[in-house]
């Protein structure tokens, strides 16, 4: 009777067990299946490809330098076509060059840190001032500022930006509120990159009033190439081919789907250059 309790007892252990195991895994292969991501997928989580096979780029979520946390718009005016900011805080400075700035081997201002001033659609203005002169035609406007990395980063606590929806009369802010609607502002990138600056190319967008990876995540365009990003980070683009390149970024809600607005989707394009001799053809 002993040998046979005993046996009896470590038949049912072992049946606890592979059952315990066998528990475990199905749990294991449910979280894949819903992550859908492999162990040979080298985008991160902010990411995602939306072709097949293998892309032909790499899109990736930067590493991160100063975050600058004190920095601020403590005040801001519009009056004869010139604009006065109040940079607040102690840690962040104008034309200063961020720190570690070199170690990401992207383009960089050699005029250090910088006001990014969007219009609308249009592309941005670098001012290293806190007081310049600039023209807003009249009527109403989607008027973007925000502080600047010198590597062209944005700055994206609340307080380091402002986002205004403004009447524009003759260089005088007549009327301004905030902006109401879900918005998406362009930033990088832009214009041509030579040398070394093409080898890894930063894009950089501003939401408003929206959470992404929440409410909404943007769809990006690279080439043709689409993706899906869900968090708001600095991505790097590496891969792209000397020449034309062009870049499309639309905010849509979390199953795809367009969000209406008037600066909710923007189309860039940008040149690559192996070198400045070619400049000169």
């Amino acid at each position: 009777m002993k040998i046979q309790l005993k046996s009896m007892i470590l038949l049912m252990v072992s049946i606890a067990f592979l059952w315990t195991g066998c528990s475990g895994n199905s749990q294991e292969n449910q979280s894949s299946s819903k992550s859908g991501k492999s162990a040979e997928n080298q985008y991160s989580e902010a990411v995602e490809y939306l072709g097949t096979g293998q892309p032909r780029y790499n899109v990736y979520v930067g590493t991160e330098t100063e975050d600058f946390a004190d920095a601020s718009i403590a005040s801001w005016k519009y009056e004869n076509g010139h604009f006065d900011f109040d940079i607040g805080g102690s840690s962040y400075q104008l034309q200063a060059q961020t720190p570690n700035a070199s170690s990401l081997m992207c383009a960089n201002s050699d005029e250090g840190q910088h006001l990014h001033v969007i219009v609308n659609k249009k592309p941005y203005s670098a001012q290293y001032t806190p007081s310049f002169n600039f023209d807003i035609p009249n009527g109403q406007h989607h008027l973007l500022v925000f502080l600047s990395k010198s590597y062209h980063e944005s700055l994206k606590h609340p307080e380091a930006h402002i986002s205004r929806l403004i009447d524009v009369k003759d260089g005088n802010i007549t009327n301004e509120w905030d902006i109401p609607d879900p918005a998406l502002f362009y930033s990088r990138p832009t214009g041509n990159y030579v040398g070394e600056d093409t080898k890894k190319i930063l894009l950089d967008f501003y939401p408003v009033n929206v959470e992404l990876g929440v409410d909404a995540k943007i769809k990006l365009q690279v080439n043709g190439e689409q993706y899906y990003l869900y968090e708001w980070k600095p991505y790097f683009i590496e891969g792209l081919p000397y020449g034309d390149n062009d870049v499309g970024i639309r905010l849509v809600d979390m199953n795809g789907e367009p969000i209406r607005g008037t600066i909710n989707s923007h189309f860039r394009q940008f040149k690559l250059i192996r070198g400045p001799q070619e400049m000169m053809n």
